[in-house]
């Protein structure tokens, strides 16, 4: 933990973000103030941003508020340079009880290319209450989410079924 501390005010944004990715895995909530820092912190490259959201999301911030954590996580499923890694960082969160009723709402919402994201994400979860959401998702009118959706369920349901 002291590791992660040092570097999270490095001038290197890949340690900064490794950093506060450690933070986040370790959940403790001293930590809170320096990841909320990061987060709000003006110019910091996205890679900052992005790690200080999961981290944020981790600590169990999961509000959905505009400028929230786990929204802007979602976003950054649009952007070609942040999907793969917002689409890990999601993987690895949505895997927790208290994330998935929270990113059910931003689903709806979501650009074609968030939806089609977040079918694999959730399907990647192992989770039984991802199925009302991919069920709605597989009757979505653009047709590349509602196959992405029915694969998922696919996926879930093997999942439920094992």
């Amino acid at each position: 933990r002291q590791v992660f501390q040092k570097y999270v005010g490095d001038q290197d944004a890949d340690l900064r973000a490794s950093a506060l990715e450690g933070l986040g895995r370790i959940r403790e909530p001293e930590d809170m103030p320096v990841i909320t820092q990061a987060y709000d912190e003006k110019d910091a490259d996205w890679k900052v941003h992005l790690a200080a959201a999961f981290a944020s999301v981790s600590e169990g911030k999961v509000g959905a508020a505009e400028f929230s954590p786990l929204p802007y996580l979602v976003e950054a499923l649009d952007t070609k340079t942040r999907a793969d890694i917002a689409t890990a960082y999601l993987t690895e969160l949505v895997r927790r009880d208290d994330v998935r009723p929270a990113l059910f709402p931003l689903v709806a919402p979501a650009t074609k290319d968030q939806k089609i994201a977040l079918c694999s994400i959730l399907a990647a979860s192992q989770s039984e209450d991802v199925i009302p959401t991919l069920n709605t998702l597989a009757k979505d009118i653009d047709p590349d989410v509602a196959f992405a959706a029915s694969r998922a369920l696919r996926i879930a349901q093997a999942h439920r079924a094992s």
